[in-house]
């Protein structure tokens, strides 16, 4: 069911980045063994959210609110600092002890501050664009719920107009079916739905080798950023750098030494 319109205002958007702190990011992904590592590359993936965010907003108004854990704090608002021009970050403590219980306190929280719509984003996904996160308030014009999935089954972003705890109805979190569980739960509540592209989620060391080989992103600071940090680390020898064609990275790689 699509329903009107009501608001007789602009409505007050609300973009919901939840995250954790790095270590914990660190223990659960696995991006980089050192801890240290792993912050840095935590903190380009914030700044790069930050930057899509920004010209997302330059285009719609909207809010920022991070939701983590409270040491994670500093680490959100040195990100926030490369973007003075940006407006204050809301910082909400994570509570549960749960996934499911923290995303329903996060969602709860943020809407009892008096926003309209809401998008509620991972600090992972890396394709997400600024044309998306507009997308998705427009959407929410005209729409209840707006899902955005991942290729791993997950989602990368839900927009709501309102929180229902029926929304997360026996959803196994972390499980591959938790795209699916969610629009089933959406369907049930007779709640109209838009679905956005399918995009993936960066989860693992591996997920972010690949990414760097395959991404058309325009932020090259990014890509420069993460390249140096991945070569680095003790899988040097695994990193592929994408500048060099394959035949090329064969010989080098390969190649016996001239003869003496």
């Amino acid at each position: 069911m699509t329903i009107r319109n009501t608001y007789s205002k602009s409505p007050r958007r609300a973009l919901v980045v939840f995250t954790s702190d790095p270590a914990k990011e660190a223990r659960r992904k696995q991006l980089d063994q050192s801890v240290e590592k792993s912050r840095l590359i935590y903190r380009a993936f914030l700044r790069h959210l930050l930057n899509i965010a920004r010209a997302a907003q330059s285009q719609m108004p909207f809010e920022l609110v991070f939701v983590s854990d409270a040491g994670d704090q500093k680490n959100i608002h040195r990100a926030a600092e490369v973007f003075p021009e940006l407006p204050p970050v809301h910082f909400i403590h994570h509570r549960g002890n749960s996934f499911g219980e923290k995303i329903q306190h996060a969602l709860n929280e943020t809407f009892s501050i008096g926003y309209d719509q809401v998008a509620i984003i991972g600090n992972d996904c890396l394709d997400l664009t600024p044309e998306i996160l507009t997308h998705t308030f427009t959407e929410l014009e005209t729409q209840e719920t707006v899902l955005g999935p991942a290729k791993d089954g997950g989602f990368y972003l839900l927009g709501l107009r309102r929180f229902d705890a029926l929304l997360f109805k026996n959803v196994q979190w972390c499980g591959a079916q938790v795209s699916d569980q969610i629009s089933a739960n959406i369907g049930q509540m007779h709640r109209s739905l838009a679905i956005l592209p399918t995009l993936k989620d960066i989860d693992s060391y591996r997920d972010l080798f690949n990414w760097l080989c395959q991404t058309q992103t325009a932020n090259r600071w990014l890509i420069r950023y993460l390249r140096h940090l991945l070569l680095q680390t003790e899988f040097r020898q695994m990193f592929i750098p994408p500048v060099i064609r394959h035949r090329q990275l064969c010989r080098w790689k390969w190649q016996l030494p001239p003869p003496a």
